[in-house]
């Protein structure tokens, strides 16, 4: 084991609650306050979105209301009131001057009352060719009516702005709309009719007083810009889709961009400073929540440990008495009070009281073993007396000539020898066939009216399989014991069936009573009980050993196998007994000793 097992295995329960409390604190804190950071910043972007949004809608609600009067009126003077008619008899070389003044007047006059109730008209103004004809208010300069400063047009309609008044007395942002009113003869010229906006109007709108916005883009029904207050970052004229991107950024500042029905938009650009500060101002609630959650926390830590670690020094307190007593068997258990302690303490009490039981046991078990010892020794002194005393027995058969007899001698001695190998009790088939055919040897001495048959399939082939010592025996008895008849024939089969191992017993006996079968069935159906602890001796003593050997031999070397026992149809019993090919070298044998 590392030193860095050996540390974390040595850490205290104090230690351990104590990490565990600072990584939940720090993991649960971590948790939320990334969790909190995204509601936040997801709520102060919503937030600050809506708001420019609301702020841009507003806007352009008014500049349509501005733009929708400004046409009303245009349409007014241009059908409504014949100005036309004035205009251009205002500007007839045939008139005096006495008669333009009149002319002037009426049309002024008229102005007036179309304006008087209308206070977000400011400038109107006539056109006679490239002249100004007449207007409501002095003029410093004719509108330059460049393609790249209109607003949007609708049909004959042209919106400038915003621009700077042509009025002498307004410096301001105005809306501009022009009008082709037309010509009334072919001699006369085209007269054009424009409208601004009062002085305050446009200014009023346009005023930046909301924190974060550092200017206002006004782009036309083509994409261009038309108006911008923040020439550092665009330039009018320019398309406003060279300057953004799919970010909704421009020139490092984020933007808003709504656009009108009449087709042209207006952008609001913005600081995101004040995002930040938005979110660093929602966030300090939730920072003061997060820290009572921690005093929260740290509270239970402390309640937990009162509960828990306390109890467990006066438990362990406990513990050391009882072990320090020199008979802790007369001592009396001191209780905590609280009833999970003093469960475990009555349950360590009786443990102990087992512990002592057990040192005893093995105590006496230990004796026990000693005397086994003893006695094994004493057993294998008897083996061995009978062994040599068969082996003296084959020289006298040999010396006079009996080779019947010496035959049968040692044909006993090598059985002896194979049962009484303290080699373990595995074997491997080739073995167990030899020890079963000076086995049936041995039996036809006794029995003479009966013959054996050992065969392998293929004929060549050597069957070098660990198996389970003295199975076959058992199984070869009962068919000699139960079965047997006159001229009756064993034949011992070993076929090699690639993955595993076939042995067969069969016999042209008497067969085995359908009861016995039934019996055997059911035994083998409850191969799942105690460790193969069935209803014992119920098919015998022989066939429970076999079954049992081959349970418990491939049960631990986890190796499938398979025994079959049954009645043939024409006489005799069938045993049919499946192995896996185990080999001693490379699997391990010895873990699998029944």
């Amino acid at each position: 084991m590392s030193k860095e097992g050996k540390r974390v295995q040595g850490l205290s329960l104090r230690t351990r609650i104590m990490i565990f409390f600072i990584i939940t604190i720090v993991t649960s804190f971590i948790g939320i306050f990334i969790i909190s950071g995204q509601i936040i910043r997801r709520v102060s972007q919503s937030r600050i979105e809506n708001a420019y949004e609301n702020s841009l809608s507003t806007l352009i609600a008014a500049i349509e209301n501005i733009i929708d009067n400004m046409e009303l009126l245009s349409q007014q003077v241009g059908f409504g009131m014949n100005i036309a008619e004035d205009i251009t008899e205002f500007n007839s070389p045939q008139v005096d001057s006495y008669e333009k003044v009149q002319i002037n007047q009426r049309i002024l006059d008229r102005l007036r009352q179309l304006t008087f109730a209308n206070v977000n008209i400011g400038l109107v103004f006539f056109e006679y060719g490239d002249e100004m004809a007449v207007s409501n208010f002095n003029i410093n300069k004719r509108l330059d009516t460049k393609e790249e400063d209109y607003l949007f047009r609708a049909n004959e309609l042209w919106f400038y702005g915003p621009q700077k008044s042509l009025a002498s007395y307004n410096g301001g942002q105005v809306l501009c709309l022009m009008r082709e009113i037309g010509r009334l003869s072919p001699e006369s010229e085209n007269i054009y009719f424009g409208i601004e906006t009062n002085y305050d109007t446009l200014e009023n709108l346009l005023k930046i007083d909301k924190a974060g916005v550092k200017g206002l883009i006004f782009v036309n029904d083509e994409g261009n810009i038309c108006y911008t207050d923040v020439p550092d970052l665009c330039s009018k004229g320019d398309s406003f889709a060279d300057y953004s991107n799919d970010e909704k950024m421009v020139g490092g500042y984020r933007y808003f961009e709504k656009q009108s029905k009449l087709g042209f938009s207006i952008v609001e650009v913005v600081d995101m400073k004040l995002e930040k500060s938005m979110y660093i101002q929602d966030f300090y609630p939730i920072f003061g929540s997060l820290l009572i959650f921690v005093v929260i926390v740290a509270l239970l830590f402390v309640l937990v440990w009162r509960n828990i670690y306390a109890p467990l020094k006066l438990f362990d307190r406990e513990l050391d008495k009882l072990l320090e007593k020199s008979n802790p068997d007369k001592e009396e258990i001191i209780l905590t009070g609280m009833l999970e302690y003093d469960h475990l303490l009555n349950r360590i009490d009786e443990m102990r009281q087992q512990i002592q039981a057990m040192l005893q046991e093995i105590v006496q078990r230990g004796e026990e073993k000693r005397r086994l010892e003893i006695e094994k020794l004493r057993y294998q002194i008897n083996p061995h007396f009978l062994m040599n005393t068969l082996n003296t027995m084959h020289w006298m058969a040999v010396m006079n000539k009996q080779p019947e007899i010496d035959k049968t001698i040692q044909a006993l001695n090598r059985l002896l020898f194979y049962n009484l190998d303290k080699d373990g009790y595995h074997t491997d088939i080739e073995r167990e066939l030899s020890a079963m055919g000076e086995y049936m040897l041995l039996q036809k001495v006794r029995l003479l009216d009966f013959s054996y048959e050992i065969r392998r399939e293929p004929e060549n082939a050597e069957f070098n399989y660990v198996i389970p010592k003295f199975i076959l025996q058992p199984i070869i008895e009962n068919s000699l014991i139960h079965g047997y008849r006159d001229n009756m024939n064993i034949e011992l089969v070993v076929q090699d069936k690639n993955e595993h191992v076939e042995i067969l017993i069969i016999d042209d006996g008497q067969g085995i009573k359908k009861e016995q079968l039934e019996r055997i069935r059911e035994y083998m159906e409850d191969r799942s009980g105690d460790d193969g602890r069935r209803n014992a001796h119920t098919i015998g003593i022989g066939l429970e050993y076999v079954i049992q050997s081959l349970e418990r031999f491939y049960k631990k070397s986890r190796k499938n196998w398979g025994f079959l026992i049954e009645n043939r149809d024409e006489g005799g019993t069938l045993v049919k007994i499946v192995v896996p090919k185990l080999h001693e070298e490379k699997e391990n044998v010895e873990s699998a000793d029944c």
